[in-house]
């Protein structure tokens, strides 16, 4: 892969790009409509979606050749359960997964990569004619995790560890014109 670089957090616009990285994986996506099984029920839209993707990216040459590259999960899963009804009403429940991966700045993969982590959210919407209203919930269950995760360069051992956002609250409308 072309252009692909680090930053350096100790000398801030010296920026270094990374070896050569050979990326490979595969990615999985299905939809099913429930509806067809669920016939009886009022409803206008019932689907189940789900997506894998497995992917790795390893260093090429140089001095981290065959090392994972940072921050970038083998595994990640989504799953999403959506249901509108005749009304207009619907709602939306997604889980995603992140798989463990290393820090930014372990080009080595020296320290222990980072835990996996699950996040839940839930969407209620309504619909009418060419507008909607809604209130999602993003990370239900208030997980504490880190999206982003580095280790100082010089040689430390100090993980720092930027969190996401705890539990939120959307509320939003949406007009097609």
């Amino acid at each position: 892969m072309m252009n692909c670089f680090w930053i350096r957090p100790v000398s801030p616009g010296n920026n270094k790009n990374y070896d050569a990285i050979l990326r490979r994986g595969v990615e999985l996506s299905g939809n099913l409509d429930l509806k067809k099984f669920l016939k009886d029920l009022p409803l206008k839209k019932f689907q189940l979606k789900a997506d894998y993707n497995y992917q790795m990216a390893e260093f090429q040459d140089g001095a981290y050749q065959s090392s994972d590259v940072p921050m970038v999960p083998r595994h990640q899963a989504g799953l999403t359960l959506s249901a509108e009804w005749e009304s207009g009403f619907g709602v939306t429940l997604s889980e995603r997964m992140i798989g463990s991966r290393y820090a930014i700045n372990d080009t080595g993969n020296e320290m222990s990569p980072e835990k996996r982590y699950f996040v839940t959210d839930i969407k209620f919407s309504y619909k009418k004619q060419n507008w909607e209203t809604f209130l999602a919930v993003n990370n239900v269950f208030d997980r504490l995790y880190n999206e982003y995760v580095a280790r100082p360069t010089g040689g430390g051992t100090a993980t720092e560890y930027y969190a996401a956002p705890e539990r939120n609250f959307l509320v939003g409308m949406k007009i097609k014109f």
